[in-house]
């Protein structure tokens, strides 16, 4: 059911996934639903857990060493592309993570890869915690605005480096990396 409800999140955002619909596309009762899940927002908040899980796993799979944060960025900017509805309910307002154990700890360990990262780097306690999210902020707000087709490949300056964006902010990329945008 999950998954179901994750590929209509991907396919129509956050606010394109009902309960009743889910039933009738799973060829089930309309109250089935209602069995695992208390409400759509406890629905959404466990695919937005797992949209976390596979974020994290992405981010892992990321090449260490030197240029680790600038390939973590890219996984990121992945992530974002390939699965634009899920990222947006992953961020939303919709769902508080406070309220929801399960989605809060799957955002965090999501977060503390490029926390662990930025660390490996020789940064410790608060100046870890500010570089990484000064990082994790800037790509985030990239994905968001290439999202929304301000940036990227209508950039007026071309597709952007993360590496090279990420070197601004002080991360060491890999020199002459392509460029990346949402269509690649």
């Amino acid at each position: 059911m999950r998954e179901a409800a994750a590929q209509v999140v991907d396919e129509r955002g956050p606010t394109g996934l009902s309960l009743r619909e889910l039933a009738r596309t799973l060829g089930v009762s309309p109250n089935a639903p209602y069995r695992h899940f208390k409400d759509l927002d406890a629905l959404l908040n466990e695919v937005a857990a797992d949209g976390f899980d596979e974020l994290r796993r992405r981010l892992l799979e990321a090449p260490t060493g030197p240029g680790q944060i600038a390939e973590i960025g890219r996984a990121y900017l992945d992530y974002a592309w390939e699965h634009p509805g899920l990222y947006r309910l992953m961020f939303s307002r919709r769902i508080p993570a406070s309220g929801h154990q399960g989605l809060q700890r799957s955002a965090e360990r999501a977060w503390h890869v490029l926390l662990e990262a930025v660390r490996a780097e020789g940064h410790e306690g608060d100046a870890a915690d500010q570089r990484a999210l000064v990082l994790w902020s800037s790509v985030h707000g990239y994905a968001l605005l290439s999202l929304d087709g301000l940036v990227g490949g209508a950039c007026p300056t071309g597709p952007v480096d993360v590496a090279w964006m990420l070197a601004g902010l002080g991360a060491e990329g890999r020199e002459g990396a392509p460029g990346r945008t949402p269509e690649g």
